[in-house]
């Protein structure tokens, strides 16, 4: 059901999502690979004021950070916001995401975890979904439990996530 959810979906670059379902319904563990940022556009585009066209302006450095930040908070968002209105069965949620990066020492591609998050329904149910356009995607993520190592400027760094045994301690599952 969850993923006919996940899948119905328009992301703008589609994360893949794997998740697991606790023994007893109420807890679910899922893993979001986000897309890395060079995956994400550059550009912004405007229509000048006398003109019928779109003009492509390149985006800084620092203000891709932001964009990038802010699209991993706004997919962690989502993702809760659909298992806590489609699954009522579940109370409780982990969501990590990773994305792929080389490593420097091999050449190899691994998976580096950047985010994770236990939500709570109780929690979630307090947000004023009525007021979405002045909610911050990660103001939403922080004020739950989190780990997460970012800079101001929204650089990620490696983390280790919150296992499935993490969230069922926190449950109290």
């Amino acid at each position: 059901m969850l993923d006919t959810y996940l899948g119905g979906i328009e992301w703008p670059t589609e994360p893949a999502i794997d998740f697991d379902i606790g023994d007893n319904n109420t807890t679910l563990a899922l893993d979001i690979k986000f897309p890395n940022e060079d995956e994400i556009s550059d550009k912004e585009w405007s229509v000048p004021a006398t003109q019928y066209k779109l003009t492509p302006k390149k985006v800084s450095a620092t203000k891709m950070k932001q964009i990038y930040r802010d699209y991993i908070h706004s997919i962690m968002m989502r993702v809760a916001g659909e298992i806590f209105a489609h699954l009522p069965s579940v109370e409780h949620v982990l969501i990590s995401g990773y994305r792929e990066v080389i490593n420097s020492s091999n050449g190899h591609s691994e998976d580096q975890y950047i985010i994770s998050a236990i939500m709570h329904r109780d929690q979630w149910a307090s947000i004023d979904f009525a007021r979405l356009r002045q909610i911050d995607p990660t103001e939403v993520v922080t004020s739950h439990i989190l780990t997460r190592s970012m800079t101001k400027t929204g650089v990620f760094k490696e983390i280790s996530p919150f296992s499935p045994s993490d969230l069922e301690e926190r449950s109290g599952a």
